[in-house]
């Protein structure tokens, strides 16, 4: 019973860092069941052995780090501000790790990110009402603005569909499948890109994943006739009028790119300007960057306006340097690394791997070295790794499995 509320108040945390991101009047309530997370997590913890494991601190030398550019920081307010939130975060990671190392439950915590991802849908679902929905999109906006950054809403539904997806793959529930429509023409409302991306990139992967004929040419030819069939399903849903929005935004894109057209909407060019004063800060300042967090100092003196830089490679090299990006990056593709090996040992393992892989690909397009949602998937990364070297993760997801 403990243990359904510690999971319980997981959910519900996860739920509350995208259901009330940008919303203010709502904020304490994120924080409150932070805080609420962590003290039933430790509870459960506490008389089980305080001994920490070491690997629990793979992000603790970066933390630190961010707290020590604070003396060459351009920003020296914003850094600070930022090294909190980092100090939080692994605080977030080091727990959730210790107690999945304590319990073994691997797949609860996975599947958790789905539930609070379907929570999220009912409480889109909730503000906007179906005339609501049906309103944005004969007017052509884009969902999600009044809850929380369209993107941010849009990869977060795209993890929890690809999750519930792997279930139906594995398992063959009609229920999955139907929820992850319903996901999917939420994203496509959404009007992003990356909500998209994830879906296909992560897609394909799981397919890939998911092959198990030994015989090569068997596997190769299923594998073209997958393609196939895929493509032309796709094709065909990229023309219904529910992918409008998002479609006009990708041909304008594709278009600037190709140039045959000299427009491209105002977020992309931005961006991509984003991106160039990040680079040329980072010439400038190589080795230590101009302080994590202090990225506010680049677009306001380029573009008028105080934010970070829409790319997490581009934001820590200039903010952060080579060090800081080093800091941050060896331990999170180490865990990518480690991951791809236990792809094999269960459909858990390889939704893991996907969604690590993922990460770091959308860490081309967002700032995600601070995200809550990413600190908890590489959390499970790390304790899935840990329990495996104890030799205990197969048990532990033989006894799901049964379950299920």
């Amino acid at each position: 019973m403990y243990k359904k509320l510690v999971w319980a108040s997981y959910v519900f945390y996860l739920f509350t860092v995208i259901a009330f991101a940008d919303r203010i009047e709502f904020y304490m309530f994120s924080n409150l069941s932070f805080v609420v997370m962590i003290v039933l997590m430790g509870g459960y913890i506490l008389p089980r052995g305080l001994k920490m494991p070491q690997r629990t601190l793979i992000f603790l030398p970066f933390v630190i780090y961010s707290f020590l550019s604070y003396i060459w920081s351009y920003e020296k307010d914003a850094t600070w501000e930022r090294s909190t939130t980092l100090m939080k975060l692994l605080i977030f990671f080091i727990i959730l790790v210790w107690y999945i190392l304590k319990t073994g439950e691997i797949r609860e915590y996975v599947f958790g990110i789905a539930i609070s991802g379907i929570a999220v849908f009912f409480y889109v679902l909730a503000t906007y009402g179906i005339t609501g929905l049906q309103n944005l999109y004969n007017e052509g906006t884009r969902v999600g603005g009044e809850i929380v950054n369209e993107n941010t809403l849009a990869i977060y539904l795209s993890f929890a569909f690809l999750i519930l997806l792997c279930q139906f793959m594995e398992y063959k529930k009609w229920l999955y499948l139907i929820i992850c429509i319903a996901l999917g023409v939420l994203i496509a409302l959404t009007g992003s890109k990356k909500g998209l991306i994830d879906i296909v990139l992560g897609t394909v992967l799981l397919f890939l994943l998911l092959q198990k004929d030994k015989n090569s040419l068997k596997r190769t030819i299923k594998i073209m006739l997958w393609i196939i069939g895929g493509a032309l399903i796709l094709y065909y849903l990229w023309q219904q009028p529910v992918f409008d929005i998002m479609r006009a935004r990708f041909e304008m894109m594709f278009d600037f790119l190709s140039g045959t057209s000299g427009v491209i909407d105002y977020s992309t060019r931005e961006r991509q300007q984003m991106i160039e004063y990040g680079l040329e800060q980072f010439f400038r300042t190589p080795i230590l960057g101009i302080g994590i967090g202090a990225s506010g100092h680049i677009t306001q003196s380029n573009m008028g306006m105080d934010t970070y830089l829409h790319n997490n490679y581009v934001e820590l090299l200039a903010t952060g340097g080579i060090v800081g990006t080093l800091l941050y990056y060896i331990p999170a593709i180490k865990l990518v690394l480690d991951t791809w090996k236990l792809r094999k040992k269960s459909s858990t393992h390889m939704m893991i791997f996907v969604l690590t892989a993922l990460l770091c690909a959308n860490d081309f397009a967002a700032v995600g070295y601070f995200s809550k949602i990413n600190t908890a998937i590489y959390a499970i990364a790390l304790a899935t790794v840990m329990l495996d070297n104890r030799g205990t993760t197969s048990y532990n997801e033989k006894m799901r499995k049964d379950a299920a």
